[in-house]
């Protein structure tokens, strides 16, 4: 007679949930860890240091050759990476 009073609770559900939240853990580790790779790489590639020595490298001259020389040897590209990096630590202070 004890048998028939006990209920069979179905452990499905909560292995689901157990599983769905450790997918959401490694994938939050992941994606952390990625954004961290990300930033030191940004940070590494250009420092301020290396732009500088860069634009001292520059020539003298006026002369519209060396004008154009000069202004195609200069790496414009990483000019808004210190705004994006202001912007990113912004956004994670915020949150």
């Amino acid at each position: 007679m004890n048998n028939e009073n006990i209920e069979k609770k179905p452990i499905g559900p909560a292995v689901g949930v157990i599983i769905i939240l450790a997918l959401i853990v490694i994938g939050s580790i992941y994606f952390w860890n990625q954004r961290v790779v990300e930033n030191k790489n940004m940070q590494a590639t250009t420092t301020p240091e290396a732009l500088i020595e860069q634009l001292k490298d520059q020539s003298n001259s006026d002369e519209l050759n060396s004008i154009e020389a000069d202004l195609n040897a200069t790496d414009l590209s990483g000019l808004d990476t210190e705004k994006t990096m202001i912007e990113a630590g912004l956004k994670e202070s915020a949150q």
